[in-house]
């Protein structure tokens, strides 16, 4: 028999600041991440971009960054990947 990995589902809400920023607070097995997502109409606006004080540290490389790694991760996988990010 094949063992196949189920997928867990991410339940998360999602907050609008501007048009071109939102906040994705996760919640159940993921609570505590907090994703910020900035979209940018060209890569000059993208380098000239600022980020704001609030905002926490680029995790575009981490599982972190999209639903469907995250959806991957263990428990105690997950935990490890966040804690690389908190101070």
């Amino acid at each position: 028999l094949l063992s196949r990995r189920q997928r867990q589902m991410c339940i998360r809400d999602r907050y609008l600041d501007d048009s071109r920023i939102s906040i994705k607070e996760y919640l159940g097995k993921y609570k505590g991440l907090f994703r910020v997502e900035v979209t940018f109409n060209s890569t000059e606006e993208e380098n000239a971009y600022i980020k704001e004080r609030w905002m926490g540290e680029e995790i575009t490389t981490s599982p972190l960054a999209f639903d469907i790694y995250l959806s991957k991760l263990s428990d105690n996988e997950f935990k490890k990947e966040l804690n690389k990010y908190l101070n």
